[in-house]
């Protein structure tokens, strides 16, 4: 056998992904390195799996193979998985329109897959899955001298890619103290011992089974690594990934946009299509520089600080998940290690993660730059499928708590995503709120969390605070309400006409509703501190919180004013989330508070 044609390509590459996914877990378990998050097994299957359901499947090899290295960017996920996904899209640069692909050829663009897996790498660490891509492809090109076919070829190059595999222990030192051998580069071996066993096995047989069905859900990291012992590794806090598509993309020009934006960068493909992998502490900067480049999409961010937290210093058995429209700052996150699904905006063709992959300061620029006024959307039902099937390893259980249903379809999605998560007691509530009166309302359940309340007695608890949660919100300008479609063009013109400012709250069931007006910015945060303290006098306030869209000054005058009135501080002082200041425009302030009674 010396050549082989479209369709065995593929099933020699599904047989590959089947061998990785296989692994899985044991991958996971000996993941560390670059950062011990035990998630390479995880990722690398995430990615194959990508690649056996997505690639169409042709007779002629070139077009396979365009598929098979389109399905893997795709798809790919992590390190492992956009490096390994970069080696497939060099070999098919390689391979070009050969209708089958000889030994020879073969070869060659295994050997150029190589060269452009380097190339991906802003700074290639040997001793990882690199190195035994490079030392298999050297050993093929040297035994081409001596086989003239497929099974034979791997036969005896094997052997040469496991020694590699097992070198990696004594060049990196976070494998050789673990006692480990590099879990991304065993998960090739994997791979082209996969693939060699369908040469052996299955590529003379004309009629190809089936495309291989792969059973589970991939997407969940169920075995994070448990030897993670501190954050010395942990210079930058989020894992990145993404895709920008556009015309003619130059790999090298993405590198030098976001070479000083953190570690771990690999730009894998190119041209139409480029998959970005960097580990950052500023996500949301690292997509707005790409938006240069093209359109974004299929952003995910990890945040590994949270990760070790939950993994090695959990506060309490009951798992917190909020979205991102509970207004909390990040430090209170951290502190109570509160989980967040967020909700996406949309510029044009460019999708955004609210609070990950835009925070307010890209925003606003954004708001200023793009003619396309942005909209928002809910959770996509895989973030809650991910995030569930994370936290559901590491907790006893896990309450959710969101946006008002009135107001967003998050809270179905969620309550949807949970009731598949088999093991595992979640509870998904609806807060009947928003913004910053559902940050006070998670702020309580974390703290009655960590006080050893039952699950039960925390749902308990929300529900009460969630009958006992009032809100304010205005803004110095009409024209995101009138741009975003929730005032009508001739009442809005009306309203900036007499200079009108509308103070908007929301109802018992958690619709929003007009509670006032005001003919002057001030006069309308004036109007809302007058409510507070008529509140106060009447119930009595037990917290309240401040959130603006850049309005610091606004936002602090108004906690001044009402903390003089009650004898009440602050609980926080935050910026609103990028996804509600779209909604309410720069300058928005918004006042929530809970109620003793």
């Amino acid at each position: 056998m010396n050549f082989i044609t479209g369709k065995q390509l593929y099933y020699a590459f599904a047989a590959g992904g089947e061998a990785v996914i296989a692994e899985r877990e044991i991958l996971n378990r000996m993941n560390v390195f670059p950062v011990p998050d035990g998630d390479t097994g995880s990722n690398l299957s995430y990615t194959l799996k990508s690649i056996i359901e997505n690639t169409e499947i042709h007779n002629d090899a070139g077009a396979t193979m365009r598929s098979l290295a389109q399905s893997a960017l795709v798809g790919a996920r992590g390190n492992s998985g956009i490096l390994f996904a970069q080696f497939v899209n060099g070999m098919a640069e390689a391979v070009g329109d050969q209708s089958r692909i000889t030994l020879e050829q073969f070869v060659d663009s295994v050997n150029h897959a190589v060269t452009r897996a380097y190339e991906a790498i802003s700074n290639p660490v040997e001793g990882t899955m690199l190195t035994v891509m490079r030392d298999w492809a050297h050993s093929i090109k040297e035994e081409l001298n001596h086989v003239k076919d497929y099974p034979n070829l791997f036969r005896r190059t094997l052997d040469r890619a496991k020694q590699s595999l097992q070198d990696t222990m004594y060049k990196l030192e976070h494998l050789r103290k673990a006692g480990v051998t590099d879990a991304g580069a065993r998960g090739f071996v994997n791979f082209i011992s996969g693939f060699h066993d369908f040469l052996e096995a299955g590529a003379e047989v004309d009629h190809l089974h089936d495309r291989p069905a792969i059973s589970g859900s991939l997407a969940v990291d169920e075995d994070p690594h448990a030897d993670l012992e501190d954050l010395e590794d942990l210079s930058f806090r989020f894992c990145t990934e993404g895709i920008v598509s556009g015309t003619d993309i130059a790999a090298g020009g993405v590198r030098e946009a976001l070479n000083d934006l953190g570690d771990s960068l690999i730009v894998a493909g190119g041209g139409p299509h480029a998959r970005i992998h960097i580990h950052s502490n500023n996500p949301a900067e690292v997509f707005y520089r790409l938006k240069q480049f093209g359109t974004v999409s299929n952003q995910k961010v990890d945040d590994m600080f949270r990760q070790f937290q939950m993994m090695k210093s959990p506060k309490a058995r009951i798992g917190l998940v909020i979205d991102s429209t509970c207004d909390l700052p990040p430090e209170l996150l951290d502190e109570h290690q509160i989980h967040m699904a967020p909700l996406t905006i949309n510029f044009g063709d460019s999708s955004f993660l609210d609070r990950l992959t835009l925070k307010s300061e890209q925003f606003y620029r954004l708001l200023d730059e793009e003619s396309d006024f942005p909209t928002t959307s809910q959770p996509s039902p895989s973030i809650f499928s991910r995030l569930y099937g994370h936290l559901s390893s590491h907790y006893d259980s896990i309450i959710a708590v969101h946006i008002s249903r009135p107001l967003s379809g998050t809270y179905n999605t969620s309550a949807q995503e949970a009731s598949q998560i088999e093991g595992t007691k979640i509870s998904v509530l609806d807060s009947k709120t928003i913004s910053a009166s559902l940050g006070l309302m998670v702020l309580e359940a974390a703290q009655a969390i960590e006080e050893g309340k039952s699950h039960e007695e925390v749902v308990e608890l929300l529900d009460n605070l969630s009958h006992r949660t009032d809100m304010w919100v205005t803004t110095p300008s009409l024209n995101n309400f009138i741009r975003g479609g929730r005032v009508s063009k001739f009442k809005g013109g009306i309203g900036k006409l007499l200079g009108m400012r509308p103070i908007i709250g929301v109802t018992p069931e958690g619709a929003s509703r007009f509670r006032d007006k005001a003919f002057s910015y001030k006069g309308a945060l004036k109007k809302i501190i007058d409510q507070v303290i008529r509140g106060h006098q009447e119930r009595g306030i037990q917290s309240f919180s401040v959130v603006h869209a850049a309005a610091q000054e606004e936002a602090e005058w108004v906690a001044r004013e009402i903390e003089q009135a009650t004898g009440v501080k602050s609980s926080f002082i935050s910026e609103i989330s990028p996804v509600l200041g779209a909604h309410a425009g720069l300058g928005a302030v918004n006042l929530g508070l809970l109620y003793k009674k």
